[in-house]
């Protein structure tokens, strides 16, 4: 879902989502990029 946020230009969602699932699997390398 994150990327597909920011494909469409919404950063904020995005950085969100990507922290989120930083939060459950910290090791997520293409949450980490």
């Amino acid at each position: 879902l994150g990327q597909v946020q920011l494909k469409l230009g919404d950063f904020r969602s995005s950085l969100s989502n990507f922290e989120k699932v930083l939060e459950v699997y910290p090791e997520n390398c293409e949450s980490l990029k």
